[in-house]
């Protein structure tokens, strides 16, 4: 109530950000990393720790300076946002969390950086998640790798068509050849099941990961036998980015190409 002798709700809404803290990606889920932002710290090395006391001491003394600077850059924010016709900074194409990210850069032109400076740490960032989601997913890797080493189909990249039962053979043979985990147990340790039903859930959580590094997953009944097919082919709108291994290597070699002509 807004005062104790009225009986009139008033009810706020917050949204806050939450953190995850961890030596590794605390978060592994491709779905949640997607609604993050990863960031990697260096450790703090011996001569430059301090004491919490001393840190806070520090924070008070330049609270008021901070908060002066938060209010002020508001105010430019909340300018940007009323000369866009209540709207905030039009952007392009506009990514996941799509609200989030032209408020984030609507507060970085307020703060006095250049046009779509966040748009583009935001992509840099995005690409580090996907990266992440791989690394900590072999069936992710699992899938880039059949479409990396795959044969081309008509001059548009590798494509696979079949069943989900005929997907999980596949990507077996793949782990063998890789000398990794059996592609059976790592369903059934992870995902509680190692049918063909949890591999096309599996892969539905994928989906947004694999349209990152330019594969598209899709899947639909076969019109004769009606039982559910699944499609994985490169996207022919976006580049393919190969395993990181694979990625590190290419920029290795285009890097030493770069240093031998100059």
């Amino acid at each position: 109530r807004k005062l104790y002798t009225t009986n009139e709700d008033y009810i706020f809404k917050f949204t806050r950000p939450v953190g995850f803290n961890g030596l590794n990606l605390a978060a592994t889920r491709p779905d949640l990393i997607s609604r993050g932002l990863i960031i990697r710290l260096a450790a703090i090395d011996e001569d430059n720790r301090r004491e919490e006391k001393e840190i806070w001491k520090e924070f008070e003394e330049l609270k008021p300076q901070l908060l002066a600077y938060i209010f002020d850059v508001l105010s430019k924010t909340l300018k940007i946002y009323k000369e866009n016709d209540y709207k905030f900074v039009k952007i392009e194409k506009l990514p996941r969390m799509a609200s989030f990210v032209a408020l984030c850069e609507s507060i970085s032109r307020a703060m006095g950086n250049p046009d779509d400076a966040f748009v583009k740490a935001y992509k840099k960032n995005t690409q580090t998640q996907t990266d992440a989601a791989v690394e900590s997913d072999p069936i992710a890797d699992y899938i880039i790798k059949m479409v990396a080493d795959g044969e081309e189909k008509e001059g548009l990249g590798y494509k696979f068509v079949g069943s989900y039962a005929d997907l999980l053979r596949k990507l077996e043979e793949i782990a063998t050849e890789e000398g990794g985990d059996s592609m059976i147990n790592l369903l059934k340790q992870k995902y509680g099941g190692n049918n063909n039903s949890v591999l096309s859930r599996k892969l539905t959580i994928l989906s947004n990961t694999l349209k990152a590094r330019g594969i598209i997953k899709t899947d639909k009944p076969h019109p004769k036998t009606r039982r559910k097919e699944v499609t994985i082919q490169r996207d022919p709108f976006a580049p393919f980015i190969p395993s990181q291994d694979e990625n590190h290597a290419q920029n290795q070699a285009e890097s030493a190409k770069g240093s031998a002509k100059g």
